[in-house]
């Protein structure tokens, strides 16, 4: 938490509408603000935006729509979509197992939605923009949540895992860890009127996979 994920999201959409780009903002974890939004350089009025999603297997329905909408021509633009996040978001499927009092495996069920929705899916309708007979292009910019898993034997090491499982990490092509492994981001901190404030983050920024340029650099931003 708090290590620069929704910043990254933004300035992802901002430099989309500079290329001419439509961002499509897919918010399921309740955060939004417009006028951060606006803050960071975001044209509302050209961007295409829902909250009122529940559950993953509405947000790849509505992804879908778009994409077939884009397809034919409905929706001419180049789309970014940017799902914020996909780890605070429950599947359906994982609902109603509760609901019903089925109980446990509920991480596995989101697993295998996210899986199916995903990976085998739109992974593969957003790939086939890519073809020169598709008219426009889309990419998919997801947010997701990690925690740490305990060491699989005494003295060994904590690791990240994602919710959801993997599958969204096989099939991206480029994937950033924001934050490290066993430390948050830290406070950036100023003296103003005679009081220490906290103006921003520091954040570590690592690529885990590059299979755009093969390229794996790591670093620190600030976040103001």
């Amino acid at each position: 938490s708090d290590s620069g994920k929704a910043t990254m999201l933004l300035e992802a959409a901002k430099y989309a509408q500079e290329q001419g780009i439509m961002p499509v903002f897919v918010i399921t974890e309740k955060k939004w603000s417009w006028e951060r939004a606006a803050e960071m350089g975001i044209d509302i009025d050209k961007c295409i935006f829902r909250d009122d999603i529940d559950f993953i297997e509405e947000g790849c329905d509505f992804i879908e729509d778009l994409l077939r909408d884009q397809e034919e021509g409905k929706l001419p633009y180049d789309l970014l979509f940017l799902w914020d996040s996909i780890g605070a978001t429950p599947s359906k499927r994982e609902f109603d197992a509760a609901e019903e009092g089925e109980g446990g495996g509920g991480m596995m069920v989101t697993a295998r939605v996210l899986r199916e929705r995903i990976t085998r899916r739109i992974s593969h309708k957003i790939n086939s923009t890519r073809k020169e007979t598709h008219p426009y292009n889309s990419t998919l910019f997801i947010v997701n949540h990690a925690y740490q898993a305990p060491p699989s034997f005494p003295g060994g090491q904590t690791t990240l895992k994602m919710y959801g499982g993997d599958g969204i990490y096989l099939s991206a092509s480029l994937a950033f860890r924001m934050g490290g492994v066993m430390t948050r981001s830290s406070k950036v901190k100023a003296t103003k009127d005679g009081s220490q404030v906290a103006f921003g983050i520091k954040s570590a920024l690592v690529v885990e996979k590059n299979h755009v340029t093969n390229v794996a650099p790591d670093g620190k931003i600030i976040c103001t």
